[in-house]
């Protein structure tokens, strides 16, 4: 019995790794920022075109400007594509670790504000579909 259940659930996981993997390989979608983790919302979703953002601010070639990675539970300025942000910055306060939510918000603003660039307001970023 074990076993069956094994091998249809290595079967499920398979099959959800797929989709998740040609994200991976296809960039970061664009559009809304839909991170169901942070759900209910107060305002909409975050509109963010992930490669036209970064051609405009010319990061196309530097992930770690707004990306970074862990070992073994620390953070590194070495991006890993394969890690979600919501693996390590979870969405309830947990010590030692900037919670899911705030990370997104300080990424974003503090760069808009020390480049004199971008929205810092909530409802520029957030607006709900129309």
């Amino acid at each position: 019995m074990n076993k069956v259940l094994t091998s249809i659930l290595m079967v499920f996981a398979f099959m959800l790794t797929v989709p998740v993997a040609s994200a991976v390989a296809e960039g970061m979608p664009e559009g809304k920022m839909d991170v169901p983790e942070l759900a209910p919302f107060k305002y909409a979703p975050a509109s963010f075109d992930h490669d036209p953002h970064n051609e405009k601010a010319g990061l196309e070639d530097d992930c770690t400007a707004c990306h970074h990675g862990s070992q073994d539970g620390m953070k590194v300025q070495e991006y890993d594509e394969e890690l979600p942000c919501a693996d390590c910055h979870t969405v309830k306060k947990k010590k030692g670790v900037t919670p899911l939510r705030r990370a997104f918000h300080l990424q974003c603003i503090t760069c808009h504000e020390k480049q004199n660039k971008g929205p810092v307001q909530c409802k520029s970023c957030h607006q709900p579909e129309k």
